[in-house]
């Protein structure tokens, strides 16, 4: 049998919960994931994407959890595509959450060879046109020690002859007593799980403007900019951590 499509999944993979649309793969995953309730070495997951030997594959949410699939290069057809040591080092501090322009200053590079890195780091991954995956960007951030909390956990498996590996982490669960209000904590929520501004003004049924006003609210509060710049503080508030 054939190994189905990646882009099957990941269209729809902010748009669906996990028990919808069940397949054989996802069964796998699952199974590999619910085997391993212990968290694992998140810097060995972040280190196998960036040589190339993991790529991801597909991701969907779960009731409770968050999931990725990468497909493991060494034995699949395809052409393992490592990262090289700039792209690698933009990357993983634009999934920490810092501005290009503060990345190019540090590094003393033109801002648009940051942006040229990243691109073709994403490129590599496959990830262009695609939301990276929440247990993917956090990963990165565990890996680069910005961040120590989350229950991230990630386990291999096989399906159809071809390797697979399974990342999972909670889903984003704001404290109760929060700085933000009751729609504020729902749309840093869904940013953080990948939702664009567009698909949160279609699920709150509001306008885009409007998700974007509270989006900057958001920011202000927590001092942060952007998805990956929220994700991080959500890390080291607790929102991923085992309940």
């Amino acid at each position: 049998m054939a190994l189905p499509s990646p882009d099957a999944f990941t269209q729809d993979a902010l748009r669906q919960s996990d028990d919808v649309a069940k397949d054989p793969l996802w069964d796998g995953a699952r199974a590999a994931d619910d085997a391993s309730p212990s968290a694992a070495d998140s810097t060995e997951l972040w280190a196998d994407v960036v040589a190339g030997r993991l790529r991801p594959y597909s991701d969907r949410l779960g009731a409770s959890r968050s999931y990725a699939i990468l497909r493991s290069m060494g034995r699949a057809s395809g052409i393992c595509r490592p990262l090289n040591a700039a792209e690698a080092a933009v990357l993983s501090r634009v999934l920490c959450g810092e501005q290009q322009k503060v990345i190019s200053t540090e590094l003393r590079i033109a801002h648009s060879t940051a942006s040229k890195r990243c691109a073709q780091a994403l490129e590599k991954l496959e990830l262009t046109a695609r939301t990276i995956p929440l247990p993917i960007a956090v990963a990165a951030q565990r890996a680069a020690g910005v961040v120590t909390a989350a229950d991230l956990r990630h386990s291999p498996f096989t399906y159809e002859g071809s390797e697979f590996v399974v990342a999972s982490i909670p889903r984003p669960k704001v404290a109760a007593r929060s700085m933000l209000t009751a729609s504020e904590q729902e749309i840093a929520q869904l940013l953080v799980e990948g939702r664009s501004r567009w698909q949160i003004a279609g699920i709150r049924q509001t306008s885009v403007q409007t998700v974007s006003c509270q989006l900057r609210s958001i920011f202000a509060k927590f001092q942060a900019t952007g998805r990956y710049g929220l994700t991080r503080r959500a890390a080291e508030l607790g929102w991923f951590d085992a309940t």
